[in-house]
């Protein structure tokens, strides 16, 4: 990401998940696929609205929305997404997110889902003196299908000293 808009408190909003299980990728605010011409093209972001920032030294809050105009065949989308982070112990933390994607102008013609919804929640271990690090995590979709399947979850923990490090990790995304 190089926008600057969606870089700043960035650790607040795409810490979630991992870099391959991530509810929230703000890339994708601003392209959409064309399913006539089978390609990604760039859409107009109507607007923007940030507000994030520590409601104490151990509270985090984070709200986004962003507007996309209809672009071809490619419909108007609108991107929120919330998140609320709690400081725990010395230096590992707590986290929600909400993420919403919803179509405002899509053609009955196109098979496309109203909204798309993940909720989630992850915990973030990093030790005082930073020898024990890790994550647990589980995203759950909230589609119009309500299929089964529709989550993620995954953890990992290492341990690291001078010479030598011991990672275990763990990862499933489940078939919808």
């Amino acid at each position: 990401e190089r926008r600057q808009f969606f870089i700043e408190n960035m650790d607040l909003f795409g810490s979630f998940g991992t870099s391959r299980i991530n509810p929230f990728f703000s890339r994708r605010i601003g392209s959409g696929y064309n399913e006539v011409t089978e390609e990604n093209q760039q859409v107009p972001i109507i607007f923007g609205a940030r507000l994030n920032g520590k409601l104490d030294n151990n509270w985090r809050l984070g709200v986004m929305n962003m507007q996309t105009a209809k672009k071809d065949e490619i419909p108007a989308f609108n991107y929120s997404v919330a998140v609320l982070q709690r400081k725990m112990f010395s230096r590992s933390s707590l986290g929600l997110i909400i993420v919403n994607k919803e179509t405002l102008s899509a053609p009955d013609s196109l098979e496309l889902a109203p909204y798309n919804r993940v909720i989630g929640v992850d915990y973030n271990l990093a030790s005082e003196n930073n020898n024990w690090n890790g994550k647990v995590f589980y995203h759950q979709a909230l589609t119009p299908e309500n299929a089964d399947k529709q989550f993620a979850h995954g953890a990992w923990l290492e341990y690291e000293q001078l010479n030598y490090s011991i990672r275990w990790q763990h990862s499933y995304v489940g078939e919808n």
